[in-house]
């Protein structure tokens, strides 16, 4: 489990819930040319995180904004490759857990939290 600190000294400017994906997409560079074939005849893809509300928190942050991201990812590599881009990209992720649900509190007290089980999005529905 790896903690990141936040910047406490000022507030979030937007907080994200939804999905996460890892996209893999057919590769395409100078030596391999594999987009635009049906997917039976590509052999070659390159994996990118994806997930509209990811993308969002990904862009925004780009542009100087302190955002937050609620989301699940797995308890494996593919889990690891997300919880690793968002903590190279920004530093922001202050609680990846693998398998499990992993936000951030913004409350007063500033501490960490998480689900082990069910659904956050349970708990607006």
């Amino acid at each position: 489990m790896k903690y990141i600190e936040f910047d406490e000294t000022r507030k979030m400017d937007l907080v994200l819930l939804g999905r996460v994906a890892i996209d893999f997409n057919p590769a395409y560079n100078d030596q391999v040319k594999e987009e635009f074939k049906p997917l039976k005849k590509v052999h070659m893809f390159e994996k990118f995180v994806g997930g509209s509300p990811a993308n969002i928190a990904v862009g925004v942050t780009r542009h100087g904004l302190k955002t937050g991201f609620i989301g699940k990812v797995s308890d494996d590599q593919f889990g690891e490759f997300v919880t690793d881009y968002f903590n190279v990209l920004s530093g922001k992720l202050n609680d990846a857990l693998s398998g499990r649900l992993f936000y951030a509190d913004f409350g007063s007290h500033g501490g960490n939290s998480h689900f082990k089980n069910g659904c956050f999005c349970e708990l607006f529905s």
